[in-house]
């Protein structure tokens, strides 16, 4: 399982994956420690290589993360991180409502 310095170290390499391999890549304005307990604790997703698997009705996708330099905006500062999720199209699909649901929506 990748331990959360390696979450923060954030290294871009990308797994191996079926010709249908799509990609989410996204600029995020929150904490990668925030991320990572919830792929961990809350999804409690298996670790693969540097980053976490993600499975939906036999449909897969890898998730990784890496911390960005936080952006400030006038006194505030914004923490940013940089989320990829490479693979199955319908995985991509659920790991998004999952994550859109999380920390997007007004509830989350």
């Amino acid at each position: 399982m990748p331990t959360t310095k390696q979450a923060q170290a954030g290294t871009n390499r990308q797994p191996m994956h079926h010709a249908s391999c799509h990609t989410i890549d996204l600029d995020c304005g929150i904490a990668t420690q925030r991320i990572v307990t919830w792929l961990e604790d809350e999804l409690a997703l298996p670790a693969y290589g540097e980053g976490w698997g993600f499975s939906v009705e036999g449909s897969t996708c890898i998730v990784t993360v890496q911390p960005l330099e936080a952006r400030r905006l006038g006194t505030v500062r914004l923490e940013r991180t940089r989320l990829i999720a490479s693979g199955d199209e319908e995985a991509l699909e659920e790991f998004s409502k999952l994550f859109t649901l999380r920390f997007i929506s007004a509830g989350g």
